[in-house]
Parts: C-alpha cells; structure tokens; sequence
C-alpha cells in the first residue's frame, strides 16, 4: 500500500472545504481511497496540533475539537517524530522550518509522496512532492 504524506494544508482544505471546487474534489478523492484502504494515510505530529488548534477556533469549544481531531486518527498515521529528527533540519534547504519538520516528519514515517498545495515548499525533498489534483491525475483515481 503506497504510503502518502499530507501537508497540513490539505488535511485543512479537506475539513475546512474551502479550496477551489477542483483542488477540493481532488482532496476527497485522497481521502475516500484513504478510507477505502488504497492508500497509507500519514502526518505529522505539527499537522495533528495545528488541525486541533484550528478546529478550537472553529468550534469555540475544546471538547468538539478534540472529538473531530481524533476521529481523524481513525484514517491516518501520525509519524514518529524524535528529537535526532530536529538535528536534521537545515535553514540552508528549509528557510520554512515547519515545512523542514514536515519534511523531517515524511522521511520518518518513510513516506513515498508529499502532497501539499504550496510543492514549491519542498524544493529541497528527496520524496516526490505533489499537488493533489497532479497526484490524483498521476493515481488514475476516479
């Protein structure tokens, strides 16, 4: 099962659905063939945060977020994240040091794809980065 890694963006566009009518599709279709066990769902521990701090501002309420959050994990992996992850964090390659944790965080959980709305994010990846619809096209999911 291919394993593929999702930027922070696309975990937000997907439950926030206010992304561009064709990027948004695109993300349901990642997340349908997730659930339908085609693909190995995987995030980062900073994605899993940032989904929980924006669902707290969404609802207004602690107890809600943390519920739709969790449920999350239902589908996707959290990648493990060790303090050796960090040391390999360069400013040279990542001037976006959250982009150098996803990164980082990929790379653990031995990820073979990045998909994320902002590729050129990733310039410096050893991983193939991809925008949704591109990874989408390329899966020949329909």
């Amino acid at each position: 099962m291919k394993r593929i890694f999702l930027d922070t963006n696309v975990l937000l566009s997907f439950h926030s659905c206010d992304a561009e009518p064709i990027l948004q599709k695109a993300i349901d279709l990642i997340f349908q063939n997730i659930q339908d066990d085609k693909f190995r769902g995987l995030i980062s521990i900073v994605t899993f945060y940032q989904l929980l701090y924006f669902l707290e501002k969404k609802y207004a309420s602690a107890k809600i977020a943390s519920n739709r959050a969790y449920a999350y994990l239902e589908l996707l992996e959290i990648g493990r994240f060790e303090p050796e992850t960090l040391k390999g964090i360069s400013y040279n390659f990542w001037p976006d040091y959250e982009d150098g944790l996803q990164y980082a965080s990929a790379l653990s959980c031995n990820a073979e794809v990045i998909i994320t709305t902002n590729s050129k994010d990733f310039f410096a990846s050893k991983i193939k980065v991809i925008d949704p619809l591109n990874f989408i096209l390329q899966s020949g999911i329909e």
